[in-house]
């Protein structure tokens, strides 16, 4: 390759390699722009959290352009700079409002826990809307940890009855499904235990009947549970009445002809 043609390759390339970083600065200039007249228009919202994701997004795109940046960047940090004191004031008031706010929340959670509704779901309902408006309040500040623990203990005091409640419940559900599991035992027993060369019929059949009585009189089951509860009951109940169902076959065919003897007597 002749030198004069070395020379131009390399003044091509320079041109080139320049080029590309034009465009690199120039997208890059925009993305900035666009995030400082974010910046700029939630500041003039009042809005801070998108305020602050602005001037993150913005500080931390200037930063990445080095200490080299061209100086088109210069105006553009400029307003960047010019906009901080303005941020940090609208931070300060959120603070202090937001401040103010938990410590509202805070006398909401104890007067709970000192006069607790008498329904217990309305006051789960009032505790969980109280975190809920804890949470929309945003990121404690450095400093705040003590707000959260008094908040976090009032709400944990009021939530005891709550607690209790769901305890109980629970343990409702425990013994309802032992009571289930017993009808379902005795249920077994008679199928496996009644001689039915010789059954006592009538009380096959009152026995079955009571523990349908018992099976809808008892309560809920822990949810998981209730399927196979279900199953072995609606089985045991099915063998029983499968070794019924002759019986009161031959008994409806005698009335039947009872009835048909009589009428016959009568005419």
């Amino acid at each position: 390759e002749k030198p004069l043609q070395r020379i131009r390759n390399l003044v091509e390339k320079l041109e080139n390699r320049f080029s590309d970083q034009q465009a690199r600065d120039k997208t890059l200039q925009a993305k900035l722009k666009a995030h400082i007249d974010a910046l700029e228009k939630a500041l003039n919202d009042k809005a801070l959290r998108p305020a602050l994701a602005a001037h993150k997004k913005a500080h931390d795109l200037l930063v990445s352009t080095g200490d080299t940046r061209p100086a088109a960047f210069k105006n553009l940090e400029k307003r960047l700079h010019h906009s901080e004191p303005t941020l940090r004031e609208l931070k300060s008031w959120r603070n202090w409002s937001t401040d103010h706010v938990r410590e509202e929340l805070i006398k909401e959670a104890i007067v709970l826990g000192d006069a607790p509704p008498a329904n217990v779901e309305k006051l789960a309902k009032k505790l969980t809307s109280l975190r809920k408006r804890w949470k929309e309040l945003g990121p404690l500040e450095p400093g705040g940890k003590a707000h959260w623990e008094e908040f976090d203990a009032a709400c944990t005091r009021a939530h005891e009855p709550v607690k209790a409640k769901h305890d109980a419940d629970a343990e409702a559900r425990r013994q309802h499904l032992e009571q289930r599991r017993a009808l379902c035992r005795r249920l077994e027993e008679l199928v496996s235990g009644t001689d039915w060369e010789q059954p006592d019929w009538h009380a096959l059949d009152k026995a079955m009947g009571e523990a349908r009585r018992q099976w809808n009189k008892t309560g809920g089951v822990p949810h998981k549970a209730w399927p196979a509860i279900r199953k072995r009951f609606d089985l045991a109940i099915s063998k029983l009445d499968d070794r019924l169902a002759p019986e009161r076959e031959r008994n409806f065919n005698f009335r039947q002809r009872l009835v048909h003897e009589a009428e016959e007597l009568a005419q």
